[in-house]
């Protein structure tokens, strides 16, 4: 997350107060049934959410400052406001890295020879490319605020919550009787380094063993591959 110096962190604060008052004195006279549409009162941490380097938080505040802040709702034909289209190029540049920095992942030391054999499929999330001019106003403001919520700890946590609830549930329901030594040593390795090694590498897949007969022979397995895998990230220093 960005860090800003104390003196920008005050004129943050300054521009969200006056911005969350000129949102209160228009919510007064918008109609109650797009009151849900119009853009949220800002805090200084969901600013910081939001913006990467001080030049996004000069331009975020040119948007809060800019005169048009509500839209149109309702209105044919009406376009999204700048503070609309400058919060939607702010937060979708933030989860394009995001994206970006997934697909690096997936092409982790491509073409070296590193001993580890890595999947050959790849995910099918793409970049955002969509313009702001291509939403109507309400569209718009539902979309900012998914990906406004990606950008959040709270979704981080809830994907890793999510993340390793399904892969301890597969460990259970697939390979019971190795379930608390992979366990033990999952618990060792930091969630995102984990993550990253399971979209990396075939022999960290958890397949389904159809003969209980041979769960001896894959959780043995599974288990190697992941001492060896935890093995090759500590001599490289990662772990």
């Amino acid at each position: 997350m960005y860090e800003p110096s104390e003196k920008t962190l005050e004129n943050i604060s300054d521009l969200v107060k006056t911005f969350n008052r000129r949102i209160g004195q228009a919510k007064r006279k918008t109609p109650i049934q797009y009151q849900q549409y119009m853009p949220q009162k800002m805090t200084v941490a969901k600013f910081l959410e939001t913006v990467g380097s001080y030049k996004d938080v000069q331009a975020q505040a040119r948007a809060l400052m800019a005169k048009d802040i509500i839209p149109q709702f309702g209105k044919v034909g009406a376009k999204p406001t700048k503070l609309q289209t400058a919060r939607y190029e702010s937060v979708k540049d933030l989860e394009n890295k995001r994206i970006k920095a997934i697909k690096e992942v997936e092409r982790y030391d491509e073409g070296k020879p590193t001993g580890i054999p890595r999947l050959k499929k790849r995910s099918k999330i793409f970049e955002i490319r969509k313009g702001a001019e291509e939403f109507t106003p309400i569209e718009l403001e539902v979309r900012i605020r998914q990906l406004e919520r990606r950008q959040t700890k709270e979704y981080a946590e809830e994907v890793e919550k999510r993340f390793m609830d399904n892969y301890y549930t597969a460990i259970h329901n697939k390979l019971p009787l190795f379930e608390k030594d992979i366990k033990e040593l999952v618990d060792t390795v930091p969630f995102e380094m984990f993550r990253q090694w399971i979209e990396q590498e075939d022999n960290l897949v958890i397949e389904y063993v159809y003969d209980k007969s041979g769960e001896e022979e894959v959780g043995k397995n599974y288990l190697e591959n992941l001492r060896r895998r935890i093995a090759y990230e500590k001599e490289k220093g990662n772990l």
